[in-house]
């Protein structure tokens, strides 16, 4: 487990899902008995970012309730894309000044490797 210093992560958990046409929120969809989330969440972790930020829709108090506490909560409350997405975690970036990496919530095979190269790779190349 590496520690990305001065990182923070947002990860877009807000979708609707309507293509898979069911009632459960897509990223509640299970992989293995994991759902898809919860596997982009831990590898964020697990990588060693320590600001988290997950933006749910106005139903997603289901995500909240799978990922706990270790993370801060924006609520865009209309899905409006993911620009609109981001707007909403905003308040929770006031006075952060590292990098932003932003995130799908429904990218299981997300790994930390990836994670590191990607934040390795911005910072050399700005």
């Amino acid at each position: 487990m590496g520690v990305i210093k001065n990182t923070a992560s947002v990860i877009l958990a807000g979708g609707k899902g309507t293509r898979m046409k069911s009632g459960l929120n897509k990223l509640l969809h299970e992989i293995s008995g994991k759902p898809l989330v919860k596997y982009v969440a831990d590898t964020i972790v697990e990588a060693g970012i320590e600001k988290n930020i997950v933006v749910i829709g106005d139903d997603g108090i289901d995500v909240k309730n799978e990922l706990g506490s270790q993370f801060e909560y924006a609520v865009q409350e209309q899905p409006l894309g993911t620009g609109h997405a981001l707007i909403a975690a905003i308040k929770f970036l006031e006075g952060f000044s590292g990098d932003v990496c932003v995130f799908v919530g429904d990218a299981p095979f997300l790994t930390t490797d990836i994670v590191e190269s990607l934040v390795k790779k911005h910072r050399e190349t700005g």
